[in-house]
């Protein structure tokens, strides 16, 4: 009995054993496993603990930035659809082109808006000519032979065309297209909006709040600060140093390639043509912008439109005093929309 008991006692014992260096070893394994999900864990943590950080600076510092994006995606989403395939906007260019035909009242702007025209376009086409020509003569002798030279020339005066366009319309010629703009909203009964606009009150500059917190206190001052300027500034160049150059390389592809730069630039060629309606209306920067992505699918049918009378060469003179026209004529059928859901 004694050397069997002494087999199950061992037997026992080699169970308990093998149950407690068994467990032992899970013990091991765990605190060898569990240092490292420890370590990942608080990793974790800590990105996030630094994103929500930045995040709440960031909020603090650019209070109304993510709530713009909010509001201006949600006006994309609830109008573009609608207005693609509701929108009349496309008509006003063409509408604009007949009353400037027929309505002697334009006419003496017009022929001074083909003076400085005339000179913006020769003095751009020899730049445009000694700076670009010969470096695509070669290559277009290369691809299509004599063709390729017709082509190159053609080139020439579209793109010129189009960048005569783009500096009369923004940078040169924007008091003579204002008096249009005024003119067509007279004839449009629309005087008392004119005047009214024309008196509007200066924007008050907003002053510091003193119970604001002194990290916006402190940044407010950093932005007012060259620090802060230059570097923005540099940015703000460099993006639209890329987005002009991207659009002229892109207007380079032979015929196509001016024509596709037209049309891409349709929404901010509406922006422009309504600056002087945004102006009337008292509207700042970004209420401008708002109003864009509101009616963004409307922007781009009058672009569209406006963009393809403009891109005939030399027509161009009367079709940017003929979209002023019919951008003021579409700001009258809003303004008339208005009133009658008021």
């Amino acid at each position: 009995m004694k050397p069997r008991i002494e087999l199950i006692s061992h037997s026992h014992n080699s169970n308990v054993t093998g149950v407690s260096s068994s467990t032992f070893a899970g013990k091991r394994l765990q605190s060898t496993v569990e240092p490292s999900k420890e370590h990942a864990t608080l990793g974790g943590d800590k990105t996030n603990s630094w994103l929500n950080i930045l995040r709440y600076q960031f909020e603090i510092w650019f209070p109304d930035t993510i709530p713009t994006m909010k509001l201006r995606y949600d006006l994309l989403k609830k109008n573009f659809i609608k207005e693609i395939f509701s929108s009349k906007a496309f008509i006003y260019p063409f509408l604009g082109f007949y009353e400037v035909l027929t309505n002697p009242v334009y006419w003496k702007h017009i022929f001074l808006f083909a003076l400085c025209y005339a000179l913006i376009f020769i003095t751009i086409a020899g730049l445009f000519y000694i700076i670009f020509v010969p470096l695509l003569v070669p290559w277009a002798i290369v691809l299509l032979g004599p063709l390729g030279v017709v082509l190159v020339h053609i080139q020439w005066i579209l793109q010129t065309n189009v960048l005569t366009a783009f500096v009369c319309r923004t940078l040169v010629l924007t008091h003579i297209t204002n008096q249009i703009f005024d003119i067509s909203l007279v004839l449009q009964d629309q005087d008392e909006f004119l005047n009214a606009g024309k008196h509007l009150p200066k924007p008050q500059i907003k002053h510091r709040n003193i119970d604001e917190p002194d990290a916006v206190r402190n940044f407010n001052t950093i932005k007012g600060n060259w620090v802060f300027k230059i570097p923005k500034f540099l940015f703000g160049m460099i993006f639209k140093l890329s987005d002009f150059t991207t659009l002229t390389l892109l207007s380079l592809i032979p015929i196509i390639g001016p024509i596709l730069a037209n049309q891409l630039m349709a929404p901010r060629r509406t922006y422009t043509y309504l600056q002087r309606y945004f102006l009337l209306r008292g509207f700042s920067k970004k209420e401008a912008k708002d109003f864009q992505y509101e009616h963004y699918a409307s922007f781009i049918c009058f672009g569209m439109s406006a963009g393809l009378l403009e891109i005939i060469p030399f027509f161009t003179i009367i079709t940017i005093s003929s979209n002023t026209v019919g951008a003021a004529k579409w700001c009258s059928s809003i303004l008339r929309e208005g009133e009658k859901e008021e």
